[in-house]
């Protein structure tokens, strides 16, 4: 019988995450703030905070978007706020703890890791190591849709892409003005835009792992059209491709190259000149990562990872290995 893994489809206090991050001492402008949320996702709650508190959006700094299905801890900026606007703020599932003023925003990537607590009813095989860990993009990332959205983005066809999400600040724009697809992508926060991409940059990093893994690795294990492997060899500096990439390493241009190909897409199209906020500079992320302070208990495990990597590619990792 295949392991059962108890997962955040679940119930939210099945999957904690709580941020690992150095906050700044210094004194400043910036209030740090502890956000404690279930079921809830990061970017709507920015969202409503910034209309309570009559804020710009850029005045909220955040270090990444947490699972929604999910209870977790992260850590917010508020520019020029003080502690006592926070009292009349309420959110069901949602409590922030006014903490300390610094010199420096909090902005993505600003974390160093994150804390996992995940509940599992397998018995994990002991004479496997956990060392290392693919560093593959989870399905957070990707939801149902996203990364159609973001390649429908990347070769303009807002329409499709208006299509795809299908919320109501987009169908309640085209009611009023129809066809403008440009008028009514401009209507979502940019941060929202800029992860549809990000999911299919991401889609084609996971996709080029793969490759990586089949072409350095004798025996591998594939589990829920992941691979991974025991014992990991060389591991490769794989880029998150943009507009301005230029490869170092021959080995990974080629299958990007081959990707990018039967995808019909170039590097030119990561600038989008009608939204050109919404795309980044080249960033990377390694193959193999490590996992530290890994604990197994009788009904769950924790462990912590780097940012941007994923818990739920952590339990697939040990749902594979245990079969």
């Amino acid at each position: 019988m295949e392991p059962k893994v108890i997962t955040k489809e679940t119930k939210p206090e099945d999957f904690i995450v709580d941020e690992i991050i150095d906050l700044d001492n210094k004194p400043g402008n910036y209030l740090y703030v502890k956000l404690v949320k279930k079921n809830l996702n990061t970017l709507d709650i920015i969202n409503e905070l910034s209309t309570a508190l009559k804020i710009p959006r850029s005045y909220i700094g955040f270090a990444g978007n947490k699972d929604k299905h999910a209870v977790t801890t992260q850590y917010i900026s508020l520019y020029n706020v003080k502690k006592e606007s926070l009292k009349n703020f309420k959110i069901l599932n949602a409590h922030l703890i006014p903490l300390h003023y610094g010199s420096r925003p909090i902005v993505l990537g600003s974390l160093i890791g994150n804390h996992f607590k995940v509940k599992v009813d397998f018995k994990i095989k002991r004479r496997i190591r956990f060392d290392y860990l693919v560093n593959y993009f989870g399905e957070q990332r990707f939801s149902s849709n996203n990364k159609d959205v973001g390649k429908a983005l990347l070769v303009r066809d807002f329409r499709k892409a208006c299509r795809l999400i299908n919320n109501d600040k987009i169908n309640n724009y085209l009611k009023n003005n129809p066809n403008d697809y440009i008028g009514a992508l401009k209507t979502l926060d940019k941060y929202l835009l800029s992860l549809y991409v990000n999911a299919f940059q991401a889609y084609l990093w996971n996709e080029v792992a793969k490759s990586i893994i089949i072409k350095t690795h004798k025996k591998y294990i594939i589990y829920e059209n992941l691979l991974f492997v025991e014992r990991p060899k060389s591991n490769f500096i794989i880029p998150l491709i943009s507009y301005d990439t230029k490869f170092k390493n021959n080995f990974i241009k080629d299958f990007y190259i081959e990707l990018l190909k039967k995808e019909n897409i170039s590097l030119v199209n990561y600038f989008i000149r009608e939204f050109p906020n919404i795309t980044f500079k080249t960033s990377s992320r390694p193959l193999f990562v490590k996992v530290k302070s890994l604990k197994v208990y009788k009904d769950h495990i924790e462990f912590d990872l780097p940012k941007g990597s994923f818990a739920t590619v952590f339990i697939k990792n040990l749902k594979a290995l245990n079969k």
